[in-house]
């Protein structure tokens, strides 16, 4: 790819990482749809390809999105109403998955439920679901005249809006609660970060290590990556010292330790200090001991190779992860293929 196209496409996503990290700053702050359009849409259209933006919410009483939607005017226009079952934000807010139209001619699901959408001569569409925590609150949909006009990368970044649009709406988040899931997109956001391409396999580690530490309540952090020449775990932590009284070999056995059974079963691992108490692990016993480590947290890290290793968060606090806590920690990780890459250059260099 010739140069001056790499640096555009780098200009690009610094453009939307800014935006993004702008947009965290304002979840704390409320928003009607009106403002939100006015503040977002401008924001929004330098650095996506979009023709049309549209806000659904639920209406429980009447059982219809009502949607209001946006085409560059200085203010949206008045909401229309849609039955949940012929609107496709109705299909997204129902199943909660986002949903990618490249071709509205050529797409006859939804009808008439999109038939708005053709008036406009629109011809790509896609929607995500706008939901909390604590709710489903509606869907958030993007539309364009031209034919597959929102790239992966698109995608990828407007799901990201969609989930800071669903925090500034949700009036009904108590602050601690707004507060957390402002720390889990702010965690998010530092490890998509372009400057976290990182080849090599330390740096990468470093920078999302470094990210989880500022942002993530929790006292330490690291990850167990699998060495095929020893078959076994070596840990990488930020605290070199708590690495070495956790693992005084730097390398944990796949057979008879807690890590080693997250590889292999695939499964998180949530435990409090009862439940660490009652393991054999010598490990385990060491973090408690050492460490005073009362809550733990493991994730297994997949690729679409295998596994890669396993994400560690633990606890001084006897105050156990919670369902929603947990998964996020290792939601940044999801994207398993750049840590895989990394450690495969460096297994083969």
């Amino acid at each position: 790819m010739p140069l001056r196209y790499v640096v555009i496409i780098w200009e690009l996503d610094a453009q939307r990482y800014a935006l993004l990290l702008g947009m965290a700053d304002l979840v704390c702050l409320r928003f009607d749809p009106d403002q939100l359009f006015r503040d977002l849409a401008p924001r929004l259209r330098p650095v996506v390809p979009f023709d049309f933006v549209n806000f659904a919410l639920f209406d429980s009483a009447r059982k219809t999105m009502k949607m209001y939607f946006w085409e560059g005017a200085e203010r949206p226009h008045e909401p229309l109403e849609a039955r949940v079952d012929e609107a496709a934000v109705g299909w997204v807010w129902r199943n909660q998955s986002e949903l990618v139209i490249d071709d509205l001619l050529a797409d006859d699901r939804f009808e008439p439920g999109l038939r708005w959408l053709h008036e406009r001569k629109l011809r790509s569409y896609c929607v995500f679901p706008l939901t909390t925590v604590q709710q489903k609150l509606g869907a958030l949909g993007f539309g364009s005249r031209l034919v597959s006009a929102f790239s992966s990368d698109d995608i990828q970044f407007l799901h990201r809006v969609a989930e800071m649009v669903a925090l500034c709406v949700d009036s009904t988040l108590d602050e601690p609660t707004l507060a957390e899931e402002r720390a889990r997109l702010r965690l998010l956001l530092e490890v998509d970060a372009p400057h976290i391409g990182a080849s090599d396999l330390g740096e990468s580690l470093a920078s999302i290590l470094g990210s989880m530490k500022k942002w993530a309540v929790h006292d330490y952090v690291g990850v167990y990556l699998y060495d095929e020449a020893s078959q076994s775990l070596r840990l990488h932590m930020p605290d070199s010292q708590a690495a070495e009284n956790l693992v005084p070999q730097g390398l944990t056995p796949i057979e008879g330790t807690l890590a080693g059974q997250a590889f292999r079963s695939r499964r998180s691992v949530v435990l409090d200090h009862s439940g660490l108490a009652a393991l054999p692990f010598a490990s385990v016993k060491r973090g408690m001991e050492k460490l005073g480590v009362r809550s733990l947290y493991l994730a297994p890290l997949v690729s679409a190779k295998g596994p890669l290793g396993v994400l560690k968060v633990a606890r001084r606090e006897d105050h156990p992860f919670s369902p929603s806590c947990g998964p996020w920690l290792a939601e940044g990780w999801r994207d398993g293929e750049r840590l895989g890459k990394s450690q495969g250059q460096q297994s083969g260099s």
